[in-house]
């Protein structure tokens, strides 16, 4: 019985680390990654890996890899107006909008595409 319990509860931290992967995409906070253990870290690294490996295979000819964490429903609106959150953004290369220089406080208008890891991972607003 204790043995099932065990495995129940591992199995579920290992599904709670692959629903944050799927929540927040390839940047997880580090108030997160803190509550992890290493052997949870490394777990998360390899399914990153994993997930990247095959997001990249699946449509062999493409310029870019398909993003499956992208969200399965269409935006109302293709720009958004952000704000940075953390201090230490700098800048930012992204494949529509251009450069992006990223200060605290500061409003921007960009393309969704562009900065939805940064959303999802708290950095922007």
């Amino acid at each position: 019985r204790n043995r099932r319990c065990l495995l129940a509860y591992l199995n579920k931290r290992l599904e709670t680390i692959e629903e944050l992967r799927w929540e927040v995409g390839l940047f997880v906070p580090d108030d997160k990654l803190q509550r992890l253990h290493d052997s949870e870290k490394q777990y998360l690294h390899l399914y990153n890996t994993t997930l990247d490996k095959y997001m990249k295979h699946y449509v062999p000819n493409c310029k870019e890899p398909l993003d499956l964490t992208a969200d399965a429903e269409a935006p109302e609106e293709m720009n958004l107006q952000i704000r940075a959150v953390d201090e230490g953004m700098g800048e930012i290369m992204t494949q529509d909008s251009g450069t992006l220089r990223l200060r605290r406080g500061e409003m921007i208008c960009v393309k969704r595409t562009d900065i939805e890891q940064l959303i999802r991972a708290g950095k922007v607003e």
